[in-house]
């Protein structure tokens, strides 16, 4: 299959292109990331595959609106209380 027909059999299948696919695969991961831990964002953009935190940010500002730490306030997991 070629990469053009591919990418227009993906968009039929889930009304995204594989660039929109793989950035929300990106956004959750570093969501995931942002809400379980306190590693900084250069780590959490590299780890979950943006490569650089303003690439990070700007993807956050533009799906969310809001940037990675403000989201990161917003929405940590508190640790369980032990008993």
């Amino acid at each position: 299959m070629s990469e053009r027909n591919f990418a227009r059999v993906f968009v039929q299948e889930t009304q995204l292109t594989p660039h929109e696919f793989i950035e929300r695969a990106r956004l959750d991961a570093a969501r995931q990331l942002l809400e379980g831990g306190d590693a900084p964002l250069k780590v959490v953009a590299w780890e979950s595959g943006f490569g650089i935190a303003d690439r990070m940010r700007a993807v956050f500002a533009k799906q969310l609106g809001v940037t990675p730490l403000q989201y990161r306030e917003r929405f940590r997991r508190k640790p369980a209380i032990e008993r």
